[in-house]
């Protein structure tokens, strides 16, 4: 099962990984590499929503 995170500041970034924990890594890197923001990787992570059938957030914003 896949899950995702979009960016926090809203740049279209989209963070997706097989477990919320790796997505909140993956949040927690973008925002200090692209944002300059501290991020709590397991607050992250919990925001973090399933992809039902390969659905992705990408996809629904189309």
């Amino acid at each position: 099962m896949e899950y995702e995170l979009t960016c926090l500041y809203g740049c279209g970034h989209i963070s997706t990984a097989d477990s919320r924990e790796s997505v909140g890594v993956l949040a927690m890197e973008h925002m200090d590499d692209e944002h300059d923001t501290p991020v709590d990787p397991l607050e992250a992570g919990e925001l973090a929503l399933k992809r039902f059938d390969g659905a992705s957030l990408r996809q629904a914003r189309q």
